[in-house]
């Protein structure tokens, strides 16, 4: 998921039961609360301060254009499994500032079997009016309701388990509920009576403070209403990435490879709203936005355990390239989990 904090995850009830499902991480923590490079740490293992794409703006040593200048397209995770045999796939979000023109939007990374990526950027994030790379083929959504961003992928998420033989790696990449926060027809309504969490670190004026948030002024009321409102319709997005993961699990039961296959829900980053007065957003150190979900379902998998040792986003790539027999490069900062999954 994008931009999806614990706080928020607990809001929805389908999220929150799949804890009783799997396995939760507790303190797995992002290398970085932004989304480029924090995806670029899963696709590489590496601590920012060593693959060095340090935002999401090529103009700040970040983005797609950053990670494809490096040569990393052709020395990541899915290039690493596929080596191997494993068959890939991407659906949904994948670096900022992809493509880089509107010439290189066809453009298929290495290691990629099956591609369907939006080159639309902002659009891609309302959910609708978004262009659609799909396996090198450009198709334009409109705005139906059958156009729905994250039901798009899901729909090519669930036809790639029941198409693909094994071994096979999918990540489907949800926009939501990444501002604006879009919502799907069916879960418009739902939330309605809901507020930001009431936290002890909620508008609270802290001791010794670092300098940078020693200025920010207690919420006012009005304030405290609007970021409400943003809550609400942030709880309503994530409803989607709910029914990308019932639609997930519903697949591999159907396929029978819910005895084989290991999911993993997380995000990227996590969200503050409200936490120590400031109003809402990501890039801090603070729990918020570094701590983030991760829950592990399927085979062998003990429902209800928690962990909490401390992970890591650098953990992701040497976990997924073990466990399905490829090679984890020397260089890697992370660590597998599959012994402890």
């Amino acid at each position: 998921a994008d931009d999806l904090d614990w706080k928020l995850w607990n809001e929805v009830p389908r999220l929150r039961a799949l804890q009783n499902e799997g396995i939760t991480f507790t303190n797995y923590v992002v290398s970085d609360s932004l989304c480029c490079p924090s995806r670029t740490t899963i696709f590489r293992g590496q601590y920012v301060h060593n693959h060095q794409v340090l935002s999401n703006e090529a103009t700040n040593s970040g983005g797609w254009p950053t990670f494809r200048d490096k040569g990393y397209p052709s020395d990541c995770l899915p290039t690493w499994l596929q080596s191997a045999g494993v068959t890939t796939a991407l659906f949904g979000k994948y670096l900022n500032e992809y493509p880089t023109s509107p010439r290189s939007a066809r453009y298929v990374p290495p290691g990629w079997n099956q591609w369907g990526v939006p080159v639309s950027r902002g659009d891609s994030y309302t959910g609708y009016n978004y262009i659609l790379n799909d396996n090198g083929r450009l198709v334009k959504y409109g705005k139906k309701p059958s156009d729905f961003l994250n039901d798009v992928i899901t729909t090519k998420a669930t036809d790639f388990i029941r198409a693909t033989p094994d071994p096979f790696f999918l990540m489907l990449s949800t926009y939501n509920p990444h501002n604006p926060s879009p919502v799907a027809v069916r879960n418009k309504g739902t939330h309605f009576a809901t507020v930001a969490p009431r936290t002890p670190n909620y508008n609270h004026l802290g001791t010794n403070e670092p300098s940078w948030l020693r200025g920010i002024e207690t919420l006012s009321p009005w304030r405290q209403s609007h970021l409400d409102k943003v809550w609400r319709q942030r709880a309503q997005s994530a409803e989607s990435v709910a029914d990308s993961v019932d639609a997930v699990m519903a697949t591999l039961a159907a396929t029978g490879h819910a005895d084989d296959t290991l999911v993993v829900v997380t995000s990227d980053n996590g969200y503050h709203i409200g936490a120590h007065r400031m109003t809402k957003g990501k890039r801090t150190a603070f729990r918020e936005d570094t701590v983030v979900p991760m829950v592990v379902l399927g085979p062998g998998v003990t429902p209800g355990t928690r962990i909490n040792a401390m992970s890591a986003s650098i953990d992701l790539g040497p976990t997924f390239t073990s466990l399905l027999g490829a090679q984890v490069p020397s260089w890697a900062d992370g660590r597998s989990l599959s012994d402890i999954i």
